[in-house]
């Protein structure tokens, strides 16, 4: 298991596009990557000790009670060891908070992305295909998942 940290990344940090474009099969750009560091985006950050960010996680929330996960990459140097498992807790310990519902997409072929999703309570509730667009110039199906809000101690 990881020994990074997750924190709320409220401002831009250049190392996102790196870990975009090392993690990504066709990366977000820096400018799409730095709109979504603007109102109605919350976003969370691991970072090792010596404060270095291995991961991030971006979440559109232009509801209150509906959140989206637009982005997760971690860094390939640090990956399976559950890292994206930390960064999806935080936002699913901040959306049961507010009682939300959260939607993602996922590319059908990420099987650990799928799997780690359900481990956090997402449900699969439909497909898009032909949505993500591959570097060989092919599409890609999305699998639309959920997870409901949980009931907290502190309701």
């Amino acid at each position: 298991m990881s020994k990074a940290k997750v924190e709320i990344l409220t401002d831009w940090n250049e190392q996102i596009v790196l870990i975009e474009n090392a993690a990504a099969i066709m990366p977000w750009s820096r400018s799409n990557l730095r709109s979504c560091f603007s109102s109605g985006y919350q976003n969370f950050a691991a970072k090792t000790a010596d404060g270095n960010i291995v991961g991030f996680i971006i979440v559109q929330q232009q509801l209150r009670d509906e959140w989206t996960i637009m982005d997760v990459a971690v860094d390939p140097n640090f990956q399976r060891q559950g890292i994206g498992y930390q960064l999806v807790t935080q936002v699913t310990m901040a959306a049961d908070l507010v009682q939300a519902e959260i939607i993602l997409e996922v590319r059908e072929s990420n099987q650990a992305a799928q799997h780690l999703y359900k481990q956090s309570g997402f449900n699969q509730i439909g497909e898009r295909k032909e949505y993500y667009p591959n570097p060989d110039g092919s599409r890609e199906t999305a699998v639309v998942m959920s997870r409901k809000p949980q009931s907290t101690l502190s309701r």
